[in-house]
C-alpha cells in the first residue's frame, strides 16, 4: 500500500500476486540467492517496506525503515549498528553510481534466529568487476574503495548479481544471540 503522505509503499504480503511486478525481480534474487521464499506462512506474517532510493535525503528513511525493523526484532545496538551502517553504504551507492533505486526491507524470525534482509536494486551502469570491487582499495569513483568490501565483513549474508543496466545487492543481519539480549 502507497502512503500517500510519504509516497513509500509499506505491505503485508499476502499472497504471490501481492508482490507487484516492480518487485518480483527482487523476490527472484531472494529465492535464487538467499533461498529465502515468501512462503504462504511468510507472507502472512512479514512486513515489506519498499522505499525509492531517488536523492540523499532517502538514505536516512532507508535507515529509518531499518532502525524499526531491527526494534522491532529486538536486534542489540550492535547488531542496529551493523545493519544501519551497511544499508547507508547500499544506498549511497544507489545514489552516487546510478542516481535511482529502491531498497526492499523485511525481517525473518525463526528458530534460527531473527534477521533483516535488505535488497538494493537499480538500473544503473552495473559494476563491470564485482570480484575487484570486493577488495579493499578498489573504486571507480574517487572513494577509499572500502564501501562494499566493508559491507560484506558486518552482513551475516551477502549477495550481488550485476549487469550493465541492473544490480541488486542483498545483505542478511542476523541478531546475535548475547546474554544481554534480553535488557
Amino acid at each position: 500500500m502507497l502512503d500517500e503522505q510519504t509516497g513509500y509503499m509499506s505491505t503485508k504480503l499476502h499472497s504471490a500476486e501481492d508482490i507487484s511486478d516492480s518487485t518480483q525481480s527482487i523476490g527472484e534474487h531472494l529465492k535464487t540467492h538467499m533461498h529465502f521464499t515468501l512462503d504462504e506462512d511468510r507472507r502472512s506474517q512479514m512486513d515489506v517496506q519498499i522505499v525509492p532510493i531517488r536523492d540523499e535525503s532517502e538514505i536516512s528513511v532507508v535507515c529509518l525503515k531499518a532502525k524499526r525493523l531491527a526494534k522491532k526484532h529486538q536486534f542489540s545496538k550492535t547488531d542496529t549498528s551493523r545493519l544501519l551502517t551497511a544499508v547507508s553504504e547500499l544506498a549511497w551507492n544507489i545514489i552516487k553510481y546510478a542516481n535511482i533505486g529502491r531498497c526492499l526491507l523485511c525481517a525473518e524470525d525463526t528458530d534460527a534466529g531473527k534477521t533483516v534482509i535488505a535488497v538494493f536494486e537499480d538500473h544503473g551502469p552495473g559494476i563491470s568487476n564485482i570480484n575487484a570491487a570486493l577488495q579493499d582499495g578498489y573504486t571507480t569513483g574517487g572513494g577509499l574503495g572500502g564501501g562494499l568490501p566493508g559491507t560484506k565483513r558486518l552482513v551475516d549474508t551477502f549477495n550481488i548479481t550485476s549487469a550493465p543496466g541492473h544490480t541488486v545487492v542483498m545483505i542478511g543481519v542476523r541478531a546475535r544471540l548475547t546474554r544481554y539480549n534480553h535488557i
